[in-house]
């Protein structure tokens, strides 16, 4: 494309060295100038032109010698200049080397050097120049046209000159916000080819994507745009969790918007590292809700894709009874026995004695009609350092155990079952007879 380009003032800068004049001379109260260029045009294959120029003292042909002389312009700001001194026909040469920024009209100005008068940029002629920049063409488009509020989209397109691209050019990618809505720009590179690919979060709503660039050189600016887009509200998923003494779990939530799809429910001890542990499908209402046994305390959070609710806690306690013994094993009817044992409840990936908590005791019994008997003794408390000891009265001949129900931190467990044997116990045991008491 070709535009004209007016280089219409000098600028002379610091480093100024006038000649003396003579005791009877006026002192100089102007500058004037004169510009010429060594050809009419810029283009690509040439960007860059001489420009010369003589500096004198206004209304006469007097030179000013030894003035640096550098010229700079408002309308093409990334240009280049380079600099040089009048010699003694006030005579200077600089170079102009256009930017891809160049504008039709261009004005070269400035200010007065130290101790000399500004430069009227009206009272001297300037110099014309056509600039022959560069058609280039920038295109962008995204990989769907429905997206999510706050979760990342791609962006891809090309930058060019004709067919061939344009590499390593920055494109700065910026979502046309509705309203208030002005989220932050993203810039991508492109590659030797001129492409390039970037991904987008939109952080409020936008119904399209401006891409710009600039290439530089006399290469001209670039814009482009997506089609149009739609934000959806981001999907939200909440859920509470409980579970009981067993360790049975309940978990209930809902996603919205969402209708029968699919959600993972995961657990994590302590919020770092998270397993899926079922799957559960959303009714039509975007609701859900499951239940099972799953003995460990700790967080659950429900997952759908990328979208995850907040985690839920539902701890409770691992218990456990250790070192359970029956001393001694065999004895006589209502002979007393010792029961004895350690309750523990797991602290952090630690287990430590479970101070002052009850205990149930139980016997199973089975008579001679081959029917089990539950007797259910008092109940024993740990002491400080979790254990505990209680001597009893042995009515039949089968088993022993003890049964931690649990408490609102803990899981209920049972010990293991030990086998004992009483002689001189009677044919049939009623549990109504012989219940602790």
């Amino acid at each position: 494309m070709r535009r004209g380009l007016s280089l219409l003032a000098a600028l002379v800068v610091t480093g100024a060295v006038l000649p003396a004049p003579p005791a009877s001379a006026a002192p100089v109260t102007a500058v004037a100038y004169t510009l010429t260029a060594e050809r009419p045009t810029i283009d690509a294959a040439h960007p860059s032109v001489k420009i010369s120029g003589k500096l004198t003292v206004k209304g006469k042909t007097t030179p000013i010698v030894g003035q640096r002389v550098a010229l700079k312009t408002d309308d093409d700001p990334r240009a280049q200049f380079t600099a040089d001194t009048t010699d003694d026909d006030g005579a200077f040469t600089v170079t102009y080397t256009a930017s891809g920024s160049a504008k039709a009209e261009v004005f070269v100005i400035g200010g007065p050097p130290p101790g000399m008068p500004d430069v009227n940029d009206t009272d001297s002629d300037g110099v014309t120049l056509a600039v022959e920049t560069v058609p280039t063409a920038l295109t962008v488009a995204a990989d769907r046209t429905a997206v999510d509020l706050n979760q990342p989209f791609t962006l891809a397109g090309r930058l060019s000159a004709g067919a061939k691209g344009i590499a390593r050019t920055d494109v700065r990618l910026a979502g046309h916000g509705i309203g208030a809505c002005a989220p932050d720009p993203v810039t991508a590179t492109t590659d030797a080819d001129g492409a390039y690919k970037a991904s987008f979060r939109p952080s409020c709503k936008i119904d399209k994507i401006v891409a710009s660039a600039l290439p530089g050189g006399l290469q001209e600016p670039a814009t482009a745009e997506t089609g149009p887009l739609t934000v959806r509200d981001t999907p939200a998923i909440g859920l509470t969790a409980k579970i009981g003494v067993t360790g049975w779990v309940r978990l209930a939530g809902a996603i919205v918007p969402g209708s029968r799809v699919t959600i993972g429910l995961e657990f994590s001890p302590d919020k770092k590292k998270w397993k899926k542990i079922r799957t559960v499908r959303a009714a039509s209402d975007g609701s859900f809700a499951l239940a099972f046994t799953y003995k460990h305390g700790g967080y659950w959070r429900a997952r759908n894709g990328s979208i995850t609710s907040p985690a839920a806690r539902a701890f409770r306690a691992e218990t456990r009874v250790t070192t359970f013994k029956l001393s001694p094993s065999r004895t006589r009817y209502k002979r007393k026995t010792t029961l004895s044992g350690l309750l523990q409840h797991k602290v952090g990936k630690k287990w430590k004695g479970y101070a002052k908590r009850t205990l149930s005791i139980y016997f199973t019994c089975k008579d001679t009609r081959n029917k089990t008997v539950y007797l259910e003794y008092r109940t024993v408390r740990t002491n400080s350092r979790g254990r505990f000891s209680k001597r009893v009265p042995a009515y039949c001949t089968g088993r022993v155990y003890v049964t931690f129900n649990g408490n609102t931190d803990s899981f209920k467990t049972t010990s293991k079952k030990l086998t004992f044997t009483v002689s001189g116990a009677p044919k049939v045991v009623d549990p109504k007879h012989h219940r602790h008491r």
